[in-house]
């Protein structure tokens, strides 16, 4: 999630599996953005999708997540993960890893991994 003039923003980009966001699971997604004004796949607005406390699964591989706060999980390879606060895991991440506040569980890492507050830990 990336926070510009105080507001927030996730996105999840390339997905090749099924998402689950807060629990509710989103077929056929190939992007998603969860914004001030709502939660959207694939440019549309989802109005039954509480957004405050922000979970992301994926039950597959997905280019990239960013995202200010809340857990992120991928049983899939993952090319680049940043969130602010949250815990990490995933099978392997092609890229980087970055979290402020929180541990990372992953497996292979090719690029850099970084956590302020929290532990890197290897499958």
């Amino acid at each position: 999630m990336i926070i510009v003039n105080n507001s927030s923003k996730s996105s999840i980009g390339g997905i090749h599996g099924t998402t689950y966001v807060n629990g509710k699971k989103i077929d056929g997604a190939q992007s998603i953005s969860i914004t001030d004004d709502g939660v959207y796949v694939n440019g549309v607005l989802l109005n039954d999708l509480d957004k405050k406390s922000i979970e992301i699964k994926v039950e597959g591989s997905v280019d990239s997540i960013n995202s200010t706060s809340g857990d992120v999980s991928v049983n899939g390879y993952v090319n680049s993960v940043s969130t602010a606060s949250g815990d990490v895991h995933c099978k392997d991440v092609k890229g980087n890893v970055h979290t402020m506040s929180g541990n990372v569980t992953c497996g292979d890492i090719t690029g850099s991994v970084s956590t302020m507050s929290g532990n890197v830990y290897r499958k």
